[in-house]
């Protein structure tokens, strides 16, 4: 039998610090992966003289002019990440 007088206090064991620090790196990963401005920039980049988004190629000597778009809270970082 297990008595409470004899654990140690909830945070003062190496297992209760470690599984605080795990969830914080979990919870720190969940925010980087739903970041707008890193969400962009997994899957649109500039290589050369092409534009590439979402595994399409665009040649940009053929265009004048892009224009970004959009809606929402993440629209201005998401542009940025455009820029």
């Amino acid at each position: 039998m297990v008595s409470l007088d004899n654990t140690p206090a909830a945070g003062s064991d190496g297992v209760t610090r470690r599984m605080r620090q795990d969830a914080r790196e979990i919870f720190n990963a969940g925010l980087k992966a739903v970041a707008p401005m890193d969400a962009v920039l997994r899957y649109c980049r500039c290589k050369k003289d092409r534009f590439i988004a979402g595994g399409r190629s665009y040649r940009l000597n053929d265009v004048e002019r892009i224009f970004v778009m959009g809606a929402g809270k993440a629209t201005a970082s998401m542009a940025q990440a455009i820029e």
